[in-house]
């Protein structure tokens, strides 16, 4: 009976070990899970956050110790979740074309006429412009040494004209040069225009706008 009862008391030990070994796990797996997530939102919000980030400052190649000073972690928490800068880069470059994707969607295209589609397809895309300038700008610089973020900034571009394609579907689809005529209107739009006219031409949004409007309607109606 004495064996059976410490066999059994025994069992109750290996089980409260296990149980408290079983919790201990599971603070640390969630405590890294909550370090993990406020890592990320912290490098994140570089890209979002309207008090000009190092990209928006002209700093397209900000260090490390930089990153961590705006985004409020150590250096220990930044490359625990990024393989170095130019992955945090890329995945800097990455949240954006999504949020640039989402800014840009324009509903109900076929109850709306050409000129209200010419007038929220240019404001969508300045609004993305002004959304991602920083991390569009870095992007760009990068991309000739990055093969990643080359390749990157090349879906973006193809899902650019891929918009234009589908907003004028039905100016581009009688066409015979509806190609060159949706990468025309791209061009005009894209975001090298606007920062050229915005920053190097100090010209006004309701100007772009204006200019824009009236070239693409010009493409789209010749």
């Amino acid at each position: 009976m004495m064996q059976t009862n410490a066999s059994m008391w025994e069992a109750v030990k290996l089980a409260l070990d296990s149980l408290a070994s079983s919790k201990l796990r599971s603070f640390l797996t969630l405590l890294g899970i909550i370090l993990a997530t406020t890592t990320l939102i912290g490098v994140m919000s570089l890209s979002n956050r309207p008090d000009a980030p190092p990209f928006d400052e002209g700093d397209l190649r900000p260090s490390a110790d930089t990153v961590c000073e705006r985004a409020g972690i150590s250096p220990a928490s930044l490359f625990r979740y990024f393989d170095g800068l130019a992955d945090l880069y890329g995945a800097a470059f990455d949240e954006q074309v999504a949020r640039a994707v989402a800014l840009a969607r324009i509903d109900d295209l076929g109850r709306l006429g050409l000129e209200e589609r010419i007038a929220r397809f240019v404001a969508g895309r300045i609004d993305v412009y002004r959304s991602v300038a920083g991390v569009g700008r870095m992007a760009r610089a990068r991309a000739v040494e990055d093969a990643g973020v080359a390749a990157t900034l090349a879906i973006a571009r193809s899902r650019w004209l891929g918009q234009v394609r589908v907003v004028f579907a039905a100016e581009l689809r009688p066409r015979g040069d509806a190609d060159a005529v949706a990468a025309a209107v791209d061009a005009v739009a894209s975001f090298e225009a606007w920062d050229l006219l915005t920053e190097g031409r100090d010209m006004p949004r309701s100007t772009v706008e204006a200019h824009w409007f009236t070239a693409i309607r010009a493409l789209l109606v010749a």
